[in-house]
């Protein structure tokens, strides 16, 4: 049986393959209404840290510059409250 720290690993895997898989769409408001709250604040590469109704329109201009996107997760952590993860972005 695996610990709960196992548990909670796969848990968030799974969360973060449903978060990369949606991205992958590149359909901003179907993917911030799924993954974001309102309250969100990110930091997305090394740009400013941006917060609430600022998050859609900023993937919206992202997303409109890709013809693809994919994800490749190298590694990932859990620190209460946060995910950190490395991924390889092509």
């Amino acid at each position: 049986m695996p610990s709960s720290s196992q548990e909670d690993r796969q848990r968030i895997e799974s969360w973060l393959l449903a978060f990369h898989k949606s991205s992958k769409a590149l359909d901003a408001d179907q993917w911030v209404e799924d993954f974001f709250t309102d309250d969100v604040t990110l930091q997305f590469a090394n740009n400013p840290v941006i917060s609430g109704d600022e998050l859609r329109p900023m993937f919206k201009n992202v997303f409109a510059n890709l013809d693809t996107m994919t994800h490749d997760i190298e590694y990932f952590d859990y620190v209460p409250p946060r995910i950190y993860q490395a991924a390889t972005v092509r």
